[in-house]
């Protein structure tokens, strides 16, 4: 069974030092993440830079 996501909101990312994952959109370190309903939770899907942010925002 695939979940829906429902974007929800953005925050700043704690820390991006030792973290696999990159900006989405450009592979960049990211300094944003992107919330999301998943099921009966909140979860960090999509992760971006600042630059990046502004243009999909």
């Amino acid at each position: 069974m695939k979940l829906k996501k429902i974007f929800r909101s953005i925050r700043s990312l704690k820390s991006a030092s030792g973290n696999a994952r990159l900006c989405l959109a450009c592979g960049n370190t990211p300094t944003r993440e992107a919330l999301f309903n998943v099921g009966e939770e909140l979860a960090p899907i999509e992760r971006y830079c600042d630059t990046c942010m502004i243009k999909i925002n």
